[in-house]
């Protein structure tokens, strides 16, 4: 990812247009003939086919140049920062005008548009493409581009779904219970790295979308999964795995539960038909699992997804994508005998065939949130994304010497974005430089060293998981420790310690494990999945034992003085990092 200043984003986005719309316009509005040229000679219709066919070959060309350069600009870490949403748009309203001179557009069939009602007709009928669309495109790259490291290695279906479980389980972290529910989507919730379960379960779900696993939520009813009445089944293999995204593990078969990724998983026949399996997620006999084996079976499934997956001109994009351009941008819910939708394939499970098909209402109840948005939540909103712009362009006007803050820098937006894409080392590195700013006080404004420094406290925490998430298992569980040391109030200390135990525990060090899941965190919204936990390691000693080789104590430093608080959505504590 390059780093140009902002204020060469114009000039590059005029020329990047010109040139495209220098290539099209001919195409679009005919060109007048060169003299001489075009003309074939008499009675020669091979030579009318030929140029008949290098003209499509011509055509095809432009269009997909066009279309590479709108992809191009919708790429997350490019979109808002050197590109505009306007402009990536208007490139692929003109790569769909050129591509539809020779191809077949798609029509929307009976059945969506009755399932969808009224209500999403317009989404359903537009053939050209919007902002919404550009950001719903920008949005599945992102997963695309996760799906493909995260599940690099597996070697099979199980194994991918639970990398990419536990991938969201250290990734996502859990909002307290205090915290304001914000209307975010799973592109906003992976980014930022917080949200609730269900967020969290959304951003699961996308993942898998673009392995091309098909999953759904279980539930008795749309409404129930409103609540906490809900699961998570995937496909694999003719059968249905149950996921717990609000506990935050795979279903075990009637085993202890766990954090390791090679593990089974239990099958949804099996557990309709073993309902007592679910007592092994119960840490006290006075705290029952909140399903109880008797909603279980009227568990039904809910297919992931809104009116927009299912739109023709996404379709009509999809045929286009190829490559390194392959992410699934559309997956029409109802589809045809030789290609089914989604809702076919779940429906392909026996026990489903004759389910009523319906959705799960989580994207629209989001939707219904931002559109009742106020003030103060949107308050809340800019506030999280803020030290994202960090860090800030800074120097003294020589007339008045007082401090003049200037334009962002984004290096902590790249850097996360560096991070989702999985160049680890690349974001590694640059955490370290973005962290140092938590060293520079008394120098800026103090709203903005305050973002300074919550970019600083975020660069230290990000870096931990990246280690881990890049095979440094000793290296990240290291990091993550000294953080947890130095930020003992951090809204990142319930993920951090999560994170831990379960690299400890696939390292072996079930002993470190166990006290990494004994400290104490208050108001953590982990704290049943922290139970079980410490019941499954309930036989392993701790006392008179030494520490692991190279292994970091957690709790032995002393803490950081508190700083100015964090916003008041992510709750918690900035402090400034000891040097």
């Amino acid at each position: 990812m390059t780093d140009r200043a902002c204020s060469h984003r114009p000039l590059a986005h005029r020329l990047f247009l010109g040139l495209a719309l220098a290539l099209v316009l001919p195409m679009l509005l005919g060109c007048p003939a060169r003299p001489g040229a075009g003309k074939p000679k008499a009675g020669t219709s091979e030579q009318k086919t030929d140029a008949d066919q290098s003209t499509r070959n011509d055509t095809a060309k432009q269009a997909a140049d066009i279309l590479e350069g709108a992809l191009h600009q919708l790429q997350p870490e490019n979109l808002g920062i050197d590109s505009e949403l306007k402009n990536a748009i208007t490139l692929l309203n003109t790569w769909s005008k050129i591509r539809r001179t020779n191809e077949t557009f798609p029509t929307l069939p009976e059945k969506t548009a009755i399932f969808f009602g009224p209500a999403s007709r317009e989404t359903l009928d537009a053939e050209v493409y919007d902002n919404a669309d550009g950001k719903h495109i920008r949005d599945v790259i992102l997963f695309d581009q996760v799906a493909a490291h995260v599940a690099s290695g597996a070697t099979g279906d199980v194994e991918r779904v639970n990398r990419v479980f536990f991938y969201c389980l250290r990734n996502v972290g859990l909002a307290g219970e205090e915290e304001e529910e914000l209307p975010l989507g799973p592109f906003d919730a992976l980014f930022l790295g917080r949200g609730t379960a269900a967020d969290r379960a959304a951003v699961f779900l996308e993942i898998l979308r673009q392995l091309r696993i098909d999953a759904c939520v279980l539930a008795e009813s749309p409404a129930a999964s409103v609540d906490d009445q809900w699961l998570i089944g995937v496909l694999v293999e003719g059968k249905v795995l149950v996921y717990d995204p609000i506990l935050g593990l795979p279903i075990p078969p009637g085993t202890s539960p766990t954090l390791l990724v090679k593990q089974p998983v239990a099958d949804l026949a099996e557990l309709q038909a073993h309902p007592e399996w679910l007592a092994a997620l119960s840490a006290r006999k006075d705290q029952p699992y909140r399903i109880e084996g008797e909603s279980l079976a009227k568990f039904r499934p809910l297919a992931v997804t809104e009116a927009r997956w299912s739109a023709p001109r996404l379709e009509f994009l999809q045929s286009s994508l190829t490559g390194g351009n392959s992410a699934l941008v559309s997956q029409p819910l109802f589809g045809s005998p030789t290609e089914p939708g989604l809702w076919d394939r779940i429906t392909a499970y026996t026990p489903w065939k004759d389910a009523t098909p319906a959705i799960w209402p989580h994207f629209e109840r989001r939707q219904q949130q931002l559109e009742k948005l106020t003030p103060t939540t949107a308050q809340m909103l800019q506030e999280m994304f803020r030290p994202f712009e960090a860090p800030f362009n800074a120097g003294r006007d020589p007339k008045t010497n007082q401090v003049v803050v200037g334009s962002s820098q984004w290096r902590q937006y790249r850097t996360r974005m560096a991070q989702l894409s999985g160049d680890y080392p690349q974001a590694i590195s640059a955490y370290v430089t973005i962290r140092q700013l938590s060293a520079v006080t008394g120098m800026l404004p103090p709203q903005i060293e305050r973002v300074h420094l919550l970019a600083a406290m975020d660069a230290f925490f990000f870096s931990g998981i990246s280690k881990l998430e890049d095979g440094d298992s000793k290296g990240g569980v290291s990091l993550l420790a000294e953080f947890m040391n130095r930020h003992p109030r951090s809204r990142w200390r319930p993920v951090a310690r999560i994170a831990m135990a379960g690299a400890l525990l696939e390292q072996g060090d079930r002993k470190r494990a166990k006290e990494v899941l004994d400290l104490t965190i208050a108001q953590d919204p982990y704290r049943p999945l922290v139970s079980l936990l410490k019941l499954s390691l309930a036989d392993v000693a701790t006392e008179n034992e030494p520490a692991a080789k190279g292994s970091e104590p957690v709790e032995k430093a002393e803490p950081a003085p508190a700083s100015p608080k964090e916003p008041a959505s992510p709750g918690g504590a900035v402090e400034k990092e000891d040097r």
